[in-house]
């Protein structure tokens, strides 16, 4: 059987999952995404679909393994992958549209997601509260973002040791 090396960009969004320089759970859910439409773009091997379908899934199998604890990582690979094996393309060219037609949704849909958590969060929150996070959550980023557009008076408390990646965004 004809083994497909994974390109370099997967394994380095993988790694940065991995070291946490890609924190967050929407983010990290993004970032694997990102890496199956790279994977299947820069795909070479064997042209038949059983063969692009075991080469995705050893890319999931990589992205997996990052960070076990990351709870959206998963949905984000089964969401590509599960679609791949539903739709039943029949060469692999159509396999290769699924795949990075899938990846572009799932980014698309997870950041709209975020922008209405954010705008729905923000009316709970009233002027002169004070907000505690501990996470690089984008979803309590956007709701604090949101309500300091509103014009509310806030004060936010971020304990986790390394806020920096959200001031960078």
């Amino acid at each position: 059987m004809h083994e497909m090396k994974c390109p370099e960009e997967v394994y380095q969004i993988a790694d940065d999952i991995r070291s946490m320089k890609i924190r967050g759970a929407g983010r990290i859910a993004r970032a694997a995404a990102k890496a199956l439409k790279i994977a299947a773009e820069k795909y070479e091997g064997p042209a038949d679909v059983e063969s692009f379908i075991t080469y995705v899934d050893s890319v999931a199998k990589i992205l997996l393994g990052t960070r076990p604890t990351a709870v959206s990582l998963p949905n984000a690979v089964m969401y590509v992958t599960s679609r791949l094996r539903r739709k039943r393309p029949v060469n692999v060219n159509e396999a290769k549209l699924i795949v990075k037609k899938t990846a572009d949704d799932f980014i698309n849909y997870s950041l709209t997601a975020t922008e209405k958590i954010g705008f729905i969060g923000s009316r709970r929150i009233l002027s002169g509260e004070t907000i505690l996070t501990h996470c690089n959550s984008t979803a309590a980023l956007s709701v604090i973002i949101h309500a300091h557009r509103q014009g509310k008076d806030i004060k936010v408390y971020a304990t986790e040791p390394t806020p920096l990646q959200l001031m960078e965004q």
